[in-house]
């Protein structure tokens, strides 16, 4: 479908505007994903967007510096890319996942990234190692056991 537009100007804002609401609206989550665009998008801060007629709602974003996803408040249009409907899918895209058990893998106290374990390297008491899928591959981290 071709679409024309009065002015360069305005056509080229119409269709960043309708891709921003596009890209936003649906995110594919795929395993297929491209590396470099999962990449991009996952590092990207959170972006509250732009009021307009949608409306207002609460969104995931990827937290690249805590390796979590976090909840905001999106106006509804625009933003970027690092924009989801919901935790999981943040966390599917992402490659992060939550503790089977509930909670949120242990994390180091200073980076805020999550405690990598293995069999030379425990948990805590409170915690036991798990593997959980992440990005394609098992990462392995300190969760909270039952």
């Amino acid at each position: 479908m071709v679409v024309l537009f009065k002015s360069e100007r305005t056509g080229r804002d119409a269709m960043r505007r309708l891709n921003a609401r596009r890209l936003i609206s649906a995110v594919p989550v795929t395993e297929f994903a491209a590396p470099r665009l999962v990449t991009f998008t996952c590092s990207l801060a959170a972006d509250k967007g732009a009021k307009c007629g949608l409306g207002r709602g609460h969104r995931y974003f990827f937290n690249a510096a805590k390796q979590s996803c976090e909840s905001f408040q999106y106006e509804g249009c625009d933003g970027n890319s690092n924009n989801f409907l919901s935790a999981q899918l943040c966390e599917q895209y992402c490659g992060v996942g939550g503790s089977p058990n509930g909670g949120s893998p242990l994390q180091e106290e200073k980076s805020v990234r999550p405690v990598v374990c293995s069999g030379l390297n425990g948990c805590l008491s409170t915690h036991e190692c798990i593997a959980i899928p992440s990005k394609g591959n098992v990462a392995y981290r300190c969760c909270p056991t039952k």
